[in-house]
């Protein structure tokens, strides 16, 4: 049997939210999420795992659209992922 961390990320891979963080990174990255929202507030920790791999934990409170609360944790994102690179 696996080691738990190595099921935990499996199960946090397989999460189905492709806004926000993972739509900031290239196409193909491995991403391990447990976003949260409420009508409010969004936060989306992410696991990115990359030559040199990351973890931003982006909250937003206070955007009306959570259209755009994703649209600001991509732009975050990709400007994380361009400069690890």
């Amino acid at each position: 049997m696996p080691p738990v961390s190595s099921c935990l990320i499996e199960i946090l891979e397989r999460q189905s939210f492709n806004d926000g963080i993972p739509a900031g990174l290239p196409a193909g990255a491995r991403v391990a999420q447990r976003p949260a929202r409420s009508p409010t507030c969004t936060t989306m920790p992410e696991s990115f795992f990359a030559p040199m791999p990351f973890v931003p934990v982006i909250v937003v409170h206070g955007l009306a659209d959570a259209k755009d609360s994703a649209t600001l944790m991509a732009d975050i994102t990709r400007q994380l992922s361009r400069a690890m690179q």
